[in-house]
C-alpha cells in the first residue's frame, strides 16, 4: 500500500507554499529527534536521507511524508511526557498527516487553496507564547537565585552578572514582554517586521544555549506566518536544511567522542544552525514588503486559540502540569501553595491530585523523575509517584528500597515492585506532574 501511494505521487509535486511549511516541518522533527541525543538512531537518518531527497527533488515529497509520519506517530509511544516542542510537533504532525491525506486529490489537481493559511499560523504562534508567558507569571519567576532565566542562562554569563538585581529583572520581564506581547505585533501591518525580527533574535538566542529544537519548530510558525515567498529561492531552503543537518551530525559527533561540556556543544550546535537560520529569514524578510491586510477575523482562527488554551489550563485545574507550555516557568499549581500572580489554584481546580501526594525521603540515586531529576526530599502527587515506580521497576531487575511518607505514615519500603504503590492504571500515563518542592519556589524543568 505505501509502494502504491508512492507510486502514485510520483510526479504530483506539493504547491510552493506547502513544500516550505513541511520542509520546516521535517526540519523541526529532526532537531527534536537528533540536536540533543540521538533516541532513535535510524530514524534521525531516515529524516536527515528524507531532507535531502525533499529539497534536491522535490517529487519525493510523498517519501519524506511517510518518514515524518513515523517520527510524529512515534511521539505517540512518549506523549505527553516529552519535551513542550514533542508534545507540540505531535498535535502539529497528526494534523499535517490527516490535511495531506485529505487534500491528496486537491495536492495531485494542483487545486489545494491556502486562503487564510497565514493567519491560522499567527495565531497559532501568537497562542504558544502568549501561554508560555502566562505561566511565568509568578514569584518564583521573578525570584533571583531561582528563576529559570539563572538556569538558561549561566552558559553564556557569570553567576555575578545573573544574581545582579537589576540585570536579572530585565531578563525576566524581557522574556515575558518578548513571549506575552511581540507576537501580537504579527497581527498587524505596521508592527509586522519589528515583532518578526524581535522573535527571530530571540530565537538565535535559544539555539546558542541549547534550544534549536524548539527554534526550529518556531521557524515553522514563523514561515506560517509571513508566507511570502516571491523572493526565496530554492537555494535558501537548501542552506537552512543542510545547516540543521550538519548541526545534527555534529552534535552527535562531540557528544559521543569529546568531552566537551553540554553548554560548548550546545553553542557549536547552535552556531552550524543558526547559519542557515538566519540565511533564510534575512532572505525572507528583507523581500517581504509587510503590505497585506490588517486582522481578518474567522470562527478558523479560533480553532488553534481554543486549542492551546486547553492543553495549557490543564495546570490550574487540577491535571498535568508539565509539558504543556510550563516550560522554565518555576509555577507551582498546588492548591495550597499556588505562585501565580493572577491565578489561586485553590480556587480553580476541579481535580485534586496534587493534593494526595507522597513525600520521599529515600530512593535509591537511580530511581528518578522522568529518569532526570532527583526525587528525595521532594513530594510527588500519588499517581504520578505510581507511574515512576512503574516506569523503574520495567527499567532495573534489582529491588528498590524507599523510606516514604504518605497520609501522615512514614513507610520503610523493602522493595517498591511488590508495594502497593506499584500498581498503575493506564490513564496515569497521561497525568503528568512534577516533583514539588517541599519549601520555597519551584525549581527550573524543562
Amino acid at each position: 500500500m505505501t509502494y502504491t501511494l508512492l507510486k502514485m505521487g510520483a510526479n504530483v509535486t506539493l504547491p510552493k507554499v506547502y513544500y516550505y511549511l513541511f520542509t520546516f516541518f521535517v526540519v523541526a522533527l529532526l532537531m527534536g529527534y537528533g540536536s540533543n541525543s540521538w533516541i532513535y538512531p535510524a530514524l534521525v537518518v531516515a529524516l536527515i536521507i528524507s531532507l535531502l531527497l525533499l529539497i534536491f527533488k522535490q517529487k519525493f515529497w510523498l517519501i519524506s511524508f511517510f518518514i515524518a509520519s513515523i517520527a510524529v506517530l512515534l511521539y505517540g509511544f512518549s506523549f505527553p511526557r516529552m519535551a513542550n516542542h514533542g508534545n507540540l510537533e505531535f498535535f502539529i504532525g497528526l494534523f499535517i498527516i490527516c490535511f495531506l491525506l485529505l487534500k491528496y486529490k486537491d495536492i495531485k489537481n494542483n487545486t489545494l487553496s491556502v486562503k487564510n493559511i497565514t493567519w491560522f499560523f499567527r495565531f497559532s504562534l501568537l497562542s504558544i507564547y502568549f501561554f508560555a508567558g502566562f505561566h511565568k507569571l509568578n514569584s518564583g519567576f521573578f525570584s533571583i537565585n531561582e528563576s529559570c532565566t539563572f538556569l538558561i542562562n549561566q552558559g553564556f554569563f557569570s553567576t555575578e552578572i545573573l544574581t545582579n538585581t537589576t540585570i536579572a529583572l530585565v531578563f525576566q520581564v524581557g522574556t515575558i514582554l518578548i513571549e506575552m506581547l511581540i507576537p501580537f505585533g504579527l497581527l498587524f501591518r505596521k508592527t509586522r517586521k519589528i515583532a518578526v525580527l524581535i522573535l527571530l533574535a530571540f530565537h538565535i538566542y535559544l539555539s546558542f544555549v541549547g534550544f534549536s529544537n524548539f527554534s526550529s519548530l518556531a521557524g515553522f510558525l514563523l514561515l506560517g506566518s509571513l508566507l511570502s515567498l516571491k523572493k526565496i529561492k530554492q537555494k535558501h531552503l537548501i542552506i537552512y536544511t543542510v545547516s540543521a543537518v550538519i548541526a545534527v551530525i555534529t552534535g552527535f559527533v562531540l557528544r559521543n567522542y569529546t568531552t566537551l561540556s553540554f553548554y560548548k556543544i550546545a553553542f557549536i550546535n547552535g552556531l552550524i544552525y543558526n547559519i542557515g537560520w538566519v540565511y533564510f529569514f534575512y532572505n525572507l524578510v528583507k523581500g517581504i514588503k509587510f503590505n497585506t491586510k490588517n486582522l481578518q477575523l474567522s470562527w478558523q482562527l479560533a480553532i488553534p486559540v481554543f486549542f492551546v488554551f486547553l492543553w495549557s489550563s490543564q495546570a490550574y485545574i487540577g491535571l498535568s502540569n508539565t509539558g504543556n507550555l510550563t516550560m522554565f516557568s518555576n509555577l507551582i499549581t498546588e492548591s495550597s501553595r499556588s505562585n501565580h500572580f493572577l491565578i489561586n489554584t485553590k480556587k480553580t481546580k476541579l481535580f485534586f491530585f496534587e493534593d494526595d501526594y507522597v513525600t520521599i525521603l529515600e530512593l535509591p540515586d537511580y530511581c528518578k523523575w522522568n529518569g532526570i531529576e532527583k526525587l528525595e526530599g521532594y513530594d510527588l502527587p500519588y499517581i504520578e509517584f505510581k507511574t515512576q515506580v512503574g516506569f523503574w521497576k520495567q527499567k532495573y531487575n534489582n529491588p528498590i528500597p524507599a523510606t516514604v511518607v504518605y497520609k501522615k505514615d512514614t513507610l520503610q519500603i523493602d522493595n517498591l515492585k511488590n508495594s502497593t504503590f506499584s500498581t498503575t492504571n493506564w490513564w496515569h500515563k497521561y497525568l503528568h506532574f512534577r516533583k514539588i518542592p517541599i519549601k520555597g519556589n519551584n525549581e527550573c524543568l524543562w
